[in-house]
């Protein structure tokens, strides 16, 4: 291939196009956006596609609808395409432009020229690149784009001009129209440049100040690229959890509940890396991990529990509920149980309970990629990886075979996926996430296929998502957020996270026991949830960059299954509500919880029935309850109520509910 440098305007006799040359002006100045003419239905009888990226289409709404009025081709000046965003004309959208603009020039160079769709050959754009270079009146944002031709021969463009600038945290960068940008905070945001159908993004880091000892050899674990990165945002990281308050979060996070009082007395050896390593081990091999783990498989699969399940659907969910509790007891292959959601007659259901193949496509997309292909149902969008195209192929290998194969009888054949409003078959192809061929072979099924590509070209991503999502479910945010934009490996948590992904699917054999080892074993899970003092909770870098653990309210089920656990005694007859702080006031405030208390044999009960001395009564109480043992304070305070109790028990179910109360019981700190 050979590049050269072609610019965009002036060049007499050259290639144009106008889906690369004039269209790309329209997403720049927000005319295709979706709260303006790229809406769908478009604004004021004038409708261009979303984003500008279907050009045929708004080649024909500017040159050819209305008769053609929006263009006239004597005086290009006098076109509405040009009247109107410079407010020659009454606009509703306001200036949007000005007769000095690059957009203006082409628009009008464009209709002098009689406003051609194409001349010769365009060549075919495959890559952006985003540059910042220092100028004269600040830093600007310089955008390439390269195109390639039939031939082989390719060339590059500076289309900084119709590019479109947006940065991900004004707070930080906030860049001009034209890609001048200037630092506005501390921290970390990405500079998105867009053209045509492509996007591409630069990060931008301002330190937060300089920190000592920081990471010189090259990273090799999650705590380490965690670490570069807080180096990078001149960010130390926050102190580790006190040993009382980590058992307490390992035991949640991996059982589900609090540790009974005879598992506290080990965690006096503190936090060393082998008592966490052997704790996990221990605690990861138990029935209570397994359901605990397929809690979170329902949620992630999309398999309602059997509290939020409608009658009508119940059975149909109860057989996938089933297969996710099975597998999460067998500590199996994660990839292998994902697979068999596809090729295994048994468990196709976890798919094809959708009823539309978009629908079923978008799921796998969600759930065993972790990317967002819905909105590619409706439209093109720069920043996602496929277009509406592929999203519509993608889901040609999920429409259900027929009736009718060779030989006619009972033989199926492959199932077809027809254009909605169109009639015409879709031809199925894979998204285009690896490195391989999308092409799929029309002689083979669409299941087997389909299970293949998630090995072999989905295999990177499946790997990334599970790491993704498994490090949220125990730290309370995604390493690389969004979520959906996992596959970036510009960052060093993007890097951490592959790292992680080849541990897990190496040594780890796609175990999810092993991944959840890694995990609480590193240095971000192991963080304390306390802000260092008041005033950082106004924006907190630390909790924002992940310097420091956030404490995390317990769900309602969360709460009843802790407080059930504490007493030993069942909760039943407890009303079902909406939000976790809706049944925390309603177990507290309603004299449901104080009911509970007085329940025979409950465990507050018998601390009181068979120890008499106030002061290890009050020591036996926080352990059931908190799991840590009294403050001095606390001590003071609360020693010589229960000695002066008429009493005691009832003194001490008092303390208990107050306790139960508390927001320390009611979260994960």
């Amino acid at each position: 291939m050979v590049l050269g440098i072609s610019p965009l305007q002036g060049e007499s006799g050259r290639p144009f196009h106008f889906e690369s040359e004039i269209a790309p002006y329209f997403a720049r100045h927000g005319c295709a956006a979706a709260e303006c003419h790229g809406g769908a239905t478009g604004r004021g009888g004038f409708k261009l596609s979303l984003f500008a990226t279907n050009a045929r289409a708004d080649y024909e709404a500017i040159t050819q609808h209305l008769g053609g009025r929006r263009i006239d081709y004597r005086d290009p000046k006098q076109s509405l395409i040009l009247r109107k965003p410079t407010r020659k004309m009454r606009h509703k959208g306001g200036e949007v432009i000005t007769a000095e603009s690059s957009a203006y020039q082409a628009l009008a160079a464009w209709i002098a020229d009689g406003a051609p769709f194409a001349r010769g050959e365009r060549g075919e754009l495959y890559k952006l690149r985003v540059m910042c270079k220092m100028e004269s009146e600040g830093p600007r944002a310089n955008v390439e784009a390269y195109f390639r031709k039939n031939d082989g021969e390719g060339f590059v463009r500076n289309v900084s001009e119709m590019a479109r600038f947006e940065s991900t945290d004004p707070g930080v960068i906030s860049i001009e129209e034209d890609g001048q940008f200037r630092i506005r905070g501390k921290g970390e945001a990405w500079i998105i440049a867009r053209y045509g159908k492509l996007s591409t993004r630069i990060r931008i880091v301002e330190a937060f100040g300089e920190v000592e000892g920081k990471i010189t050899d090259p990273p090799q674990s999650l705590s380490d690229y965690w670490r570069v990165r807080l180096d990078e945002l001149g960010l130390e990281p926050g102190p580790e959890a006190g040993p009382h308050r980590f058992w307490r979060r390992l035991y949640f996070d991996l059982l589900g509940r609090p540790p009974a009082p005879h598992e506290i007395p080990e965690f006096a050896e503190g936090l060393s890396a082998r008592r966490i390593r052997e704790t996990t081990e221990k605690l990861v091999q138990t029935e209570e991990f397994a359901m605990q783990l397929t809690r979170h498989l329902w949620n992630w699969f999309e398999v309602p529990p059997p509290e939020d399940d409608l009658k009508h659907t119940w059975e149909r969910h109860a057989r996938l509920r089933e297969a996710v509790r099975t597998f999460a007891s067998r500590d199996e292959d994660f990839l292998a149980f994902a697979t068999s959601m596809i090729d295994q007659p048994e468990r196709r259901e976890f798919v094809q309970r959708f009823g539309d193949p978009r629908d079923r496509a978008e799921f796998i997309g969600r759930a065993h990629l972790g990317i967002s292909i819905d909105c590619a149902r409706c439209h093109n969008h720069p920043t996602d990886g496929w277009t509406q195209a592929e999203h519509l192929q993608f889901s040609a290998l999920f429409a259900e075979a027929r009736p009718g194969g060779k030989g006619g009888g009972a033989a199926m054949a492959a199932g077809k996926f027809f254009l909605p409003g169109d009639g015409r078959p879709v031809e199925p192809a894979f998204l285009p996430i690896g490195s391989g061929t999308t092409r799929v072979d029309p002689k083979r099924g669409s299941a087997g296929q389909l299970a293949e590509f998630l090995r072999d070209e989905g295999f990177d991503a499946f790997t990334r998502n599970t790491v993704n999502r498994v490090f949220e479910i125990l730290v309370g945010q995604h390493l690389v957020e969004p979520s959906h934009l996992h596959q970036m490996r510009t960052s060093s948590q993007g890097r951490g996270l592959a790292s992680l992904g080849k541990l897990f699917a190496g040594e780890g054999g796609y175990r999810l026991s092993y991944l959840v080892s890694k995990i609480v074993a590193s240095a971000p899970y192991r963080l304390d949830s306390n802000p260092p003092n008041a005033e950082s909770l106004s924006g907190d870098p630390q909790l924002r960059y992940l310097a420091r653990r956030e404490a995390r309210t317990l769900s309602a089920d969360e709460y009843l299954r802790a407080v059930t656990t504490v007493l030993g005694v069942p909760l039943k007859g407890v009303p079902s509500v909406d939000t976790p702080l809706a049944q925390q006031l309603q177990l507290r405030n309603s004299g449901i919880l104080q009911g509970f208390l007085r329940t025979p044999g409950n465990q507050v009960d018998a601390i009181f029935d068979f120890e008499p001395e106030a002061a290890r009564q009050l020591e036996q109480l926080y352990l059931l309850i908190l799991s840590r043992p009294p403050r001095p304070a606390e001590r003071e305070e609360f020693v010589p109520l229960l000695q002066d109790a008429a009493d005691g028990q009832a003194a001490g179910r008092d303390l208990a509910f107050a306790l139960f109360a508390s927001r320390e019981f009611s979260s994960i700190r």
